[in-house]
């Protein structure tokens, strides 16, 4: 899967315009940044509900952002919280922010080529 999903990310562009895009990317990468962090701490308590509801928006802000490569990691924690995959959580959180850590500094530069 790309890290960046060029179709969603040009669909954004269009719908709030090169200046909003900048402003919105940042608090993007903030709450993306804040979410894995969260994300980590909490998935030494195994899945539950707040686990599963910062990966789910995560995962949710990320596909619109075109952020592909972060919706699909927060996308496979979220679904081991609902599936109760206890074994799963640590490592697919250290995923996401292995991921997010990856593709986040590239959404950034294609927003600031803006």
């Amino acid at each position: 899967m790309p890290d960046i999903d060029r179709d969603a990310l040009d669909q954004f562009l269009r719908d709030v315009g090169p200046i909003a895009a900048k402003r919105l990317a940042g608090v993007f990468a903030a709450e993306t940044r804040r979410r894995a962090e969260a994300a980590a701490r909490l998935s030494a308590a195994g899945p539950g509900p707040d686990l599963r509801r910062e990966a789910h928006s995560l995962k949710s802000a990320a596909r619109t952002y075109g952020a592909a490569g972060i919706a699909e990691a927060a996308r496979a924690l979220e679904d081991a919280c609902d599936r109760n995959r206890a074994a799963e959580i640590v490592p697919l959180a250290r995923a996401l922010t292995e991921t997010v850590e990856r593709d986040l500094p590239r959404f950034e530069a294609i927003i600031a080529a803006l």
